[in-house]
C-alpha cells in the first residue's frame, strides 16, 4: 500500500503512476488526502508518481519490491 498525505489542495487533480519506460500503469482521480493506493499488483521496479492539478505538477519516484 502506498500512503500519501498532503496539505495541498488538488482541485481537479489526478495522480498517475508511470513505469520506468513511461507507460501509465495507474491513474487516480477525485483525490482526497490522506490517500491509500494498492500497488500490490505492480511488478517490482522503479515507478514515477506524478501529481497533477490546475495549480501543481510534481513527481516522486518509488521502488516496488
Amino acid at each position: 500500500i502506498l500512503s500519501i498525505n498532503s496539505k495541498l489542495k488538488m482541485d481537479n487533480g489526478q495522480i498517475k503512476i508511470m513505469n520506468s519506460i513511461g507507460q501509465e500503469v495507474r491513474r487516480i482521480t477525485n483525490i482526497q488526502f490522506p490517500l491509500s493506493i494498492d500497488i500490490s499488483t505492480l511488478s517490482p521496479g522503479i515507478y514515477s508518481v506524478k501529481f497533477l492539478s490546475d495549480k501543481y505538477c510534481f513527481s516522486k519516484k518509488i521502488l516496488v519490491q
